[in-house]
């Protein structure tokens, strides 16, 4: 559960850029420990990745998206991101590296505008 929330680093610079970050935001883990569930508040509250890209694209205009690539004679997937005008073109191991650095280069973005 925790892939699918922003790094506290961008959830700080988010908050920053104007993101309203002020909705309550609990993470839930299961302690193997006490064999019980635990929840966990940050500082700064962590907005799902979803809402950091409508965020994104309805406050800023900027669209993005994930895309997995397979290659017919590799076994591995690879995921890339795209962001309307931009002309990165990098390959990630996992879906999750290519969603947080698809949202820390809309933050990069951003702060250059």
């Amino acid at each position: 559960m925790k892939d699918l929330f922003v790094s506290y680093e961008q959830a700080a610079q988010l908050k920053e850029l104007g993101m309203d970050l002020g909705w309550d935001n609990y993470l839930r883990f299961y302690d193997s420990s006490t064999k019980e569930f635990c929840d966990v508040m940050k500082d700064v509250p962590s907005p799902l990745k979803q809402q950091v890209y409508v965020w994104f694209m309805e406050k800023q205009g900027l669209n993005s998206w994930i895309m997995s690539i397979s290659d017919p004679k590799e076994t591995d997937t690879k995921y890339s991101y795209e962001i309307k005008n931009c002309d990165d073109k990098l390959l990630f191991d996992n879906l999750e590296e290519a969603e947080s650095a698809c949202i820390d280069k809309l933050i990069k973005i951003l702060k250059e505008k």
